[in-house]
């Protein structure tokens, strides 16, 4: 992607100093812009060793002020959504009189928080200081509900976009990045106030489809019933009723990869992963794919995080994959 205020790139090469900065330079060459605003990045776990040195490279050869992100399996250029080589994504934006400032804050602050006085004096703002947050944030060790909560207490009507960071799964680590330090834990947040304002949009092309369910038995996060019938029954159903999609070779394979979500009216929108729709205000999305599990019966779906029963739940889709 490239226009006079962003530019993004993809690396997709291991890590090699001289050629990450001379790439760091054409990419900040490539920005119309006298000056960059903000960088975001998100790199693949294969980069979690040299992530220190990754984030001086770009910081210093893309001439980055404000630098931050976090680690992904996967990563999104322009219109593409790339996974087998993922390396890793680095924007620019040039973004006129804006005014930005960033922090990080961790799971004990959130458990420390007694109120929206306890946020604004951490970040020093208060609501009629900033137009919105964009927040990336560790999945492991961070209570993203409880975080969340106070924060919109703190910052409502103010929108918080942005999303969990994903890693290396099988040891629970994943990695947020605030200019040249690399976080484990928490969450990294940067205010947009000034003459620039955040404005959710629908991502990777994922649309609401079927209809609004009623979530009627769960496990935390393992949604087994759907209006009083098997979970996996109402998703497989909604999945026949979705077109086909003609492949590029004129073949019809499958329909939709579906994704879940389901939405609490007293929770602010926050938009936790790439393929969420646009949520209405006060809504929180969390987004997963169907999940099959042989030793257990009947099969369920395995949410973000914990529901409860008689929330609302519906579905979306993008038009890649096939349903599992």
């Amino acid at each position: 992607m490239q226009n006079p205020f962003a530019v993004t790139a993809h690396w997709d090469v291991g890590f090699e100093e001289a050629r990450l900065q001379s790439w760091a330079e054409q990419l900040r060459n490539q920005l119309r812009a006298p000056r960059v605003s903000l960088g975001l990045v998100f790199m693949t776990p294969r980069f979690f060793p040299e992530a220190v040195q990754v984030l001086e490279i770009l910081r210093v050869h893309a001439q980055i002020p404000l630098l931050v992100g976090c680690s992904s399996a996967s990563v999104i250029v322009g219109d593409q959504e790339i996974e087998e080589t993922a390396g890793l994504a680095v924007g620019l934006f040039a973004l006129p009189g804006a005014e930005l400032q960033a922090l990080h804050f961790t799971q004990a602050q959130t458990e420390e928080a007694n109120g929206p006085g306890y946020w604004h004096l951490e970040t020093g703002l208060h609501p009629e200081q900033t137009n919105g947050w964009l927040v990336f944030a560790d999945p492991f060790h961070l209570d993203a509900e409880s975080w969340l909560r106070g924060w919109n207490e703190a910052y409502a009507p103010m929108p918080v976009l942005g999303g969990l960071a994903s890693g290396d799964h099988s040891e629970q680590v994943t990695q947020v990045y605030l200019n040249g330090e690399v976080f484990e834990e928490g969450g990294v947040a940067v205010s947009f106030s000034g003459d620039t304002k955040l404005s959710g949009v629908i991502s990777q092309g994922c649309t609401p489809v079927g209809n609004t369910w009623t979530i009627t038995r769960v496990e935390r996060n393992l949604i087994h019933e759907i209006g009083n019938r098997p979970a996996y029954e109402v998703l497989v159903e909604t999945f026949h009723e979705l077109p086909a999609v003609a492949t590029s070779s004129g073949r019809t394979r499958g329909r939709a990869r579906l994704l879940w979500a389901h939405f609490r009216a007293s929770v602010k929108r926050f938009n936790f992963s790439a393929g969420t729709p646009r949520p209405p205000p006060k809504t929180w999305w969390h987004c997963c794919r169907a999940r099959k599990n042989d030793s257990l019966a009947p099969r369920f779906m395995a949410g973000a995080c914990a529901v409860a029963t008689g929330e609302a739940t519906a579905f979306s889709a993008n038009r890649t994959t096939t349903l599992p």
